[in-house]
């Protein structure tokens, strides 16, 4: 991996990918879905639900109605997935890109639901306290308080230095507005209001 940062090409990002792979191995066996460790994987993408979603966004009357410019809708293409592994880029150090939005002042997001393994909290809490931006010691300096909805849910953790928010969600896995739609819209309406402390 940190050969792939340093030179950012295929002939290092690919195999250090390709090994880290291999971590999901162990996890695999499990037959438990990498997005929502509560529930087996079932189904094309883990979730059964994707089938019919598919199904409704390829009917002609709602192509056309959204204005399609495709022939077919697919929620997870296999080409481009392979194609994005194939070229190193999923190893690629992206997250300096959030330390150039930070660095010009825009706010940023990340939130991570508690019951995903493919995209943990853990992982994702870590990579966001050690960004190095100007202002990241205040961020990593920041108390970790609850995030309560206005009907008093307590939906997760909030750790936030009023520009980089790091939002833990609660009995949600990957796909965060499916597991928790409400808490979700809250989560968003704050955010959009500009309340970055979630307090």
């Amino acid at each position: 991996i940190k050969s792939c940062y340093k030179s950012q090409s295929v002939l290092t990002c690919l195999p250090a990918n390709l090994y880290c792979e291999k971590m999901m191995g162990p996890f695999e066996k499990t037959g438990l879905n990498y997005y929502d460790i509560r529930i087996p994987c079932d189904g094309d993408g883990c979730y059964p639900q994707m089938e019919p979603i598919d199904k409704y966004l390829n009917q002609e009357y709602v192509m056309e109605a959204l204005g399609s410019e495709v022939e077919s809708y697919v929620g997870c293409d296999e080409n481009v997935f392979r194609n994005f592994i194939f070229s190193g880029d999923e190893m690629k150090p992206f997250h300096q890109h959030i330390a150039e939005l930070l660095e010009a002042g825009v706010p940023v997001l990340i939130y991570a639901g508690d019951k995903d393994y493919i995209c943990n909290w853990l992982g994702n809490r870590e990579w966001v306290n050690k960004l190095e931006w100007e202002l990241s010691e205040s961020f990593q300096q920041a108390s970790i308080n609850d995030w309560v909805t206005p009907s008093g849910e307590y939906a997760g953790t909030v750790q936030s230095n009023g520009l980089l928010t790091f939002l833990r969600v609660f009995n949600a896995g990957h796909m965060v507005p499916f597991d928790q739609s409400a808490n979700s819209l809250d989560m968003v309406n704050r955010w959009i209001a500009g309340d970055y402390m979630y307090q």
